[in-house]
C-alpha cells in the first residue's frame, strides 16, 4: 500500500513476495552488523537485482579523452566539511526508471558551484542533459552517460533550471524553447586523481564534487536514512 504495488496475477504476486522475503533477510543481516548505515524496505524491495541494475547509468567506457587532473593543497584535506550546512546542496531527487544518474551527479556539482559563486540555491535540469546532450560521442540519455561529457556540454550550452525544464524519467526530444532563460555555464572542470583520498578531501573543501558510486550493491539498494526499520 505504501508504494502502490499492484500485481497482474497470483503467479506474479508470489514471485514478488519471494523476492521481498529474500530482501528482508538481507536487510536483517546488514543491520545486524552494527555499521554506520541503516537499511530498510523501499520501492525496490520486490525488484530483482537485474531490474535494479537497469537504473544505473554511469558509463566510464564513453571516456574518449583524458581530462585535466586537479592539483591540490594537502592541508586543505584536514578539515571536515558538510556542504549541506552551507546551503549548497539541494534536496534528494529521484531519477525514476531511467539510467540518468550521471545527469543528477552533474547537476549536484553545478548547484553547489552556483551557490559558492554567489548564486541562490537552485535546482538545475537533469532532463536537459538527458534530452539535449545526446548522440555520437556524447551521452546516452536513459541508457547511461558520463559526467565529464555533461560538463563539456555545459561549457558551450547554458543549463536551464529544474522549474524551466522539469525532470521526466524518459528520453525525449531536446526542447530548446525551455532553454530561453538559461544562464548557467561551466567555465572549467577537473578530475580528482584516482584512488587519492587526500585529493578528494581537498576538492571537497572547495565545494561539492561530482562522483559515481558502485550502486549496484544491495547495501545501496536497501539503504535508508530512517533510524527504525519496519
Amino acid at each position: 500500500a505504501v508504494h502502490n504495488k499492484q500485481f497482474a496475477s497470483t503467479e506474479e504476486f508470489n514471485f514478488r513476495k519471494s523476492i521481498f522475503e529474500q530482501t528482508d533477510a538481507e536487510i536483517e543481516e546488514l543491520n545486524s552488523m552494527n555499521s554506520t548505515s541503516v537499511h530498510g524496505h523501499n520501492k525496490f524491495s520486490d525488484w530483482t537485482h537485474e531490474e535494479y541494475k537497469v537504473l544505473l547509468g554511469y558509463k566510464p567506457e564513453l571516456r574518449t579523452e583524458e581530462n585535466t587532473v586537479a592539483s591540490f593543497d594537502v592541508n586543505a584535506a584536514a578539515s571536515p566539511v558538510d556542504w549541506r550546512d552551507s546551503g549548497a546542496v539541494t534536496a534528494v531527487k529521484d531519477q525514476g526508471q531511467c539510467g540518468s544518474c550521471w545527469s543528477f551527479s552533474t547537476t549536484g556539482a553545478l548547484e553547489g558551484a552556483h551557490v559558492l559563486g554567489g548564486g541562490a540555491l537552485t535546482s538545475f535540469s537533469e532532463s536537459q542533459f538527458v534530452d539535449c546532450d545526446y548522440g555520437l560521442l556524447k551521452n546516452m540519455g536513459c541508457n547511461g552517460g558520463l559526467m565529464d561529457k555533461a560538463f563539456k556540454y555545459a561549457e558551450k550550452t547554458a543549463i536551464a533550471t529544474e522549474e524551466a525544464y522539469p525532470y521526466v524519467a524518459a528520453k525525449n526530444s531536446c526542447d530548446s524553447s525551455k532553454l530561453a532563460g538559461a544562464t548557467l555555464k561551466v567555465t572549467s572542470y577537473e578530475d580528482v586523481k584516482k584512488n587519492d583520498v587526500d585529493a578528494m578531501k581537498a576538492m571537497l573543501a572547495k565545494g561539492p564534487v561530482s562522483v559515481a558510486i558502485e550502486a549496484d550493491q544491495f547495501a545501496f539498494q536497501g539503504y535508508t536514512d530512517r533510524k527504525s526499520v519496519v
